[in-house]
């Protein structure tokens, strides 16, 4: 039995070992790779990414400066860029991409003769319901010349709590 645990130790003692120098390599080579090559390397990788959103950036705004000098002119929105698939056969078959099939959407303005769609309620149909808040109807009673007693019992509420109402809306008061 004593043999057999010798054995395993044996074997977990190689294997220790050996992940010890593998790990010993890989320090040493990591060592060879400078400091300074990495920085340099991380910098290079950082002034790629700004160049690359900053060219991003640039064709955003000449894209919107197109948009606004098309909607000065009142003429149909073309967007440049915008591309969408079509199958120009109309037989129900996907399109090749080899095939130039692209077709730009052309968006126009709205016109007053259009409709919401029935889901949707019409303007004239949306009334505005606001219901006043303590504070407003005590404000509001107060103006008309009612004291505190009057004003908490036409609120159904405690006199303490309309004076510190209305000690806290003493600006609008005057």
């Amino acid at each position: 039995m004593i043999a057999a645990w010798l054995v395993i130790s044996f074997i977990c003692h190689l294997t220790a070992f050996y992940i010890i120098i593998h790990l010993w390599q890989r320090v040493v080579q990591m060592q060879k790779y400078h400091p300074e090559t990495l920085k340099k390397d991380i910098e290079d990788t950082l002034t790629a990414y700004v160049i690359e959103m900053e060219e991003e950036n640039n064709r955003l705004i000449k894209e919107l400066q197109f948009l606004r000098e098309k909607r000065a002119d009142d003429q149909p929105i073309e967007r440049e860029n915008n591309y969408t698939l079509s199958n120009p056969s109309g037989k129900g078959e996907p399109p090749s991409l080899k095939e130039d099939t692209y077709q730009k959407p052309v968006i126009t303005k709205r016109s007053d003769e259009e409709t919401f769609p029935d889901h949707l309620p019409q303007l004239e149909n949306i009334k505005d319901n606001y219901e006043e808040t303590v504070a407003a109807k005590a404000l509001k009673l107060m103006k008309k010349g009612y004291n505190v007693n009057d004003i908490a019992k036409e609120l159904n509420k405690g006199k303490g709590e309309i004076e510190l109402l209305l000690y806290f809306q003493k600006d609008k008061i005057n």
